[in-house]
């Protein structure tokens, strides 16, 4: 007697993904974020809607299907992915190449300042970096509370999480250690996983849409288009701009358009599994959505003057101004550095940058060098404190 074939059952597409396969993904962290390193190494992002899976038949596996490995598809897939791969290979090589020539124009005089840099500064640039630190864990938290259920970790869960994070993009792509990295860290604080991920798109969406709208009054001012005053005026204007905007469209049903019409873009509602009928409780509140813009305003200002003290340290003296204005484009550099802490990419910004604002060329290789190194050890110590932080929620939970 023959056994039926169980029906196929459709693969995860922009409608929603079945229960057994949200059931795999909430269980599935670590696996979650291999897969999403192996996307940006250049595998497909997703499967097409239409494919299905059927168990145990014609020999293809969900894994296989969920890598693209369909017979009709699977070679031409192979060969993109091979050239993405050796692209991304190419640029990863090309920044480090970048980084290198950087050094080497800088010479050894640049380490002697470093070595000998003022400590009054040195001891405010590291101040201001774990400051920073605790006010990303504090914004990452709010946007968590705002949209999950129950009850919260302590906030030391969430400064951990985002300090040891904050290290391991020293030594991994940005995009693994942030988004990856975070999501993991949230889904083992019983946050279901695509959940975490969403969490961590709402607190890097924060950052660029502020820097973002920044980036224009700075070009304008480094280029000397419009005055000091100008930049100020310009910049608050603009923000104020973007928090009326926030002000008005943190009312459910505006959000919620956006929501559908982001639904529209055919890899996104399957890579961060949106459902437009059920995304009510996935928006911030408009008080907690205000909140989140006041401290990532509070956050790019202490980032900012921390690349000010890291100037002086090495004796670079220049207005505030042009590392404020600096900061937005190097930020967005990160974008699309594609090696650990945007090596290259992020140091070639903030050359091109303070040249823009009128820093001498010897200046601005100091610079550049020296927030390389400097950042290396603020972090890795930050880091450490808060390993020790962590480790009081055991003691005082301990029997």
């Amino acid at each position: 007697m023959t056994t039926p074939r169980p029906a196929a059952l459709p693969l995860p597409g922009p409608a929603r993904a079945p229960a057994d396969w949200n059931g795999h993904l909430a269980n599935s962290a670590m696996d979650s974020l291999l897969e999403h390193h192996q996307r940006r190494l250049g595998e497909p992002d997703d499967v097409s809607a239409s494919a299905t899976f059927q168990p145990g038949g014609d020999g293809w596996d969900r894994d296989q299907l969920l890598a693209g490995q369909t017979p009709s598809n699977e070679f031409l897939r192979s060969g993109r992915c091979a050239m993405k791969r050796w692209l991304r290979l190419a640029l990863q090589l090309l920044s480090l190449a970048l980084f290198v020539f950087i050094l080497w124009l800088g010479g050894p005089e640049v380490w002697e300042q470093i070595l000998a840099g003022d400590r009054g500064s040195i001891l405010v640039s590291f101040l201001l970096i774990g400051s920073a630190t605790m006010l990303s864990a504090t914004r990452l938290r709010a946007i968590a509370r705002s949209v999950t259920d129950g009850t919260l970790s302590p906030w030391r869960r969430f400064y951990y999480l985002n300090v040891t994070t904050r290290a391991l993009g020293l030594v991994v792509p940005r995009s693994l250690s942030t988004v990856g990295g975070k999501s993991v860290g949230l889904r083992a604080m019983g946050i279901p996983l695509k959940r975490a991920v969403w969490i961590v798109v709402l607190d890097n969406l924060f950052d660029l849409g502020l820097l973002g709208i920044l980036v224009a009054p700075a070009l304008l001012f480094l280029r000397g288009g419009i005055s000091p005053a100008g930049f100020i005026a310009l910049a608050v204007g603009l923000i104020l701009i973007v928090a009326s905007a926030f002000w008005w469209a943190t009312v459910s049903g505006q959000l919620l358009s956006l929501v559908r019409w982001l639904g529209r873009i055919p890899w996104l509602p399957s890579a961060l599994h949106l459902d437009t009928e059920t995304s009510a409780d996935l928006l911030p509140s408009r008080a907690t959505t205000l909140q989140v813009l006041g401290l990532s305003l509070l956050l790019d200002s202490v980032l900012a003057t921390y690349f000010y003290f890291i100037a002086r340290a090495v004796g670079v003296i220049h207005p505030w101004l042009i590392f404020a204005a600096g900061f937005p484009m190097t930020q967005l550099s990160l974008v699309l550095a594609v090696t650990p802490g945007g090596l290259g990419l992020f140091d070639a910004g903030w050359y091109g940058v303070l040249l823009l604002g009128g820093v001498p060329h010897q200046e601005a290789l100091t610079f550049v060098i020296a927030q390389r190194a400097y950042i290396f050890v603020f972090v890795l110590a930050w880091a450490g404190f808060g390993t020790l932080l962590s480790l009081t929620e055991d003691v005082n939970h301990s029997p």
